[in-house]
């Protein structure tokens, strides 16, 4: 699929223009005599590296509450018989926002323009998703984009929730690491070097610990910015690494293989997956369109090989359960509630459970994170502590002891 720009002519003898999203100029200009325009210009996109670095950089993003805002208080609207421009302008009236002001009013001109909503939201993809795209399409198709719409706030809603609880275990252990890695560094390179000096110059013999610390107090102070130059080089090398799709693969696999973090990382990936298929599958999206959608709201690599693979499957002729076991997408439980529910004809509502019972499953281990998280960090600074402070007064007492 392409995006095409055009100008044309309405019935009115009005000028507008937009942009479509099909797979040709044929098909681009059948469009626009189809919505009762009258085609002047229609020339492809630039893909250049120039028109990608300004869509990635410049383009204003909406932010994710924003979005779950706007997607809410469009259902109310349109459940209320408004139609899709009236909608658009009374959100566009009490958006403060620039940005998200402008992106919805380019929302607006293609849909006066004649394009449905999702086709007008399809010109913005770093805004909307193919998911979304995708539950507003099946919306509009069967007639009950209201009601969509306010399912789909929901699910966004609790995807945010999701993503905010794990932001949040990881952050205090995050900025209580950082803390302490400043003050350990502080210490070696100022306190300790001090305290040794007196020590040495009293004739005082500095214990092990002190000894070890003041080793690697002396290399930060000699080779400090050998270390960094080597560690920034390692991040350089190691985000070059990243952009090849074969190491992109590789890490996403090893990270899920972890443990006890690739536990949790799948369980993540797989309440994603289950709530996204019962968000289009219940819209009226094909099981086959619902997995190509959702793999926009999978980031890992390996994961996105897998939906894939499946779809493939899927396509072939093959049952979604009986695919599901043979690529490690979803957890052994989700799989027999899916196979369950893919024999009594009843895969949404199964997909739904599953969904539920993952953000269950994840609640409850952010939970025990959390409630295991403030002291194993307090331990961990307490011992830091605790370890300079003797490496500081252990010389002291040796030199009383000389002096007594």
């Amino acid at each position: 699929m392409s995006h095409f720009h055009y100008r044309a002519i309405t019935e009115a003898g009005a000028l507008t223009s937009g942009l479509l999203h099909t797979t040709s100029q044929t098909k681009a200009t059948d469009q626009l005599i189809e919505q009762g325009l009258t085609p002047i210009s229609i020339t492809k996109a630039s893909s250049s590296s120039g028109r990608k670095l300004n869509i990635t950089w410049f383009k204003h993003r909406i932010k994710a509450n924003e979005l779950v805002s706007i997607t809410k208080l469009l259902a109310i609207l349109i459940n209320s018989q408004l139609t899709v421009s009236d909608a658009l302008t009374a959100i566009i009236e009490q958006t403060t926002n620039q940005g998200t002001r402008s992106c919805l009013l380019d929302v607006r001109q293609q849909v006066n323009a004649g394009l449905s909503l999702a086709q007008a939201l399809a010109g913005q993809p770093e805004n909307f998703s193919t998911s979304y795209i995708a539950t507003v399409k099946s919306g509009e198709a069967s007639g009950q984009l209201g009601v969509v719409l306010t399912r789909l706030a929901d699910y966004m809603q609790t995807r945010m929730r999701n993503r905010k609880q794990i932001f949040s275990a990881l952050l205090y252990p995050s900025i209580v690491l950082a803390v302490s890695f400043v003050v350990v560094i502080i210490l070696l390179k100022f306190v300790i070097p001090q305290v040794a000096t007196v020590v040495m110059d009293n004739q005082g013999q500095l214990p092990l610990l002190t000894r070890g610390l003041l080793s690697i107090s002396s290399t930060l102070s000699q080779h400090g910015q050998l270390i960094l130059l080597i560690v920034g080089l390692m991040v350089l090398t190691l985000g070059a690494l990243y952009r090849i799709s074969a190491m992109r693969f590789l890490l996403s696999r090893w990270l899920l293989d972890l443990p006890l973090v690739g536990t949790f990382l799948r369980a993540f990936y797989a309440a994603e997956l289950c709530r996204t298929l019962a968000l289009l599958c219940t819209s009226g999206v094909p099981l086959i369109d619902a997995l190509t959608g959702s793999k926009s709201v999978i980031t890992n690599h390996f994961m996105q090989f897998n939906i894939t693979a499946i779809t493939q499957d899927i396509s072939a002729g093959r049952s979604f359960s009986s695919s599901l076991s043979q690529h490690p997408v979803f957890p052994p439980f989700v799989l027999r509630l899916i196979a369950s529910g893919e024999a009594g004809s009843q895969l949404v509502a199964m997909l739904e459970q599953s969904g539920k019972a993952l953000d269950e499953q994840l609640n409850n281990t952010t939970q025990m994170v959390l409630t295991l998280i403030s002291p194993l960090t307090t331990l961990f600074m307490g011992g830091l502590v605790v370890m300079i402070v003797l490496a500081v007064l252990l010389p002291v007492f040796n030199m009383n002891d000389l002096v007594i």
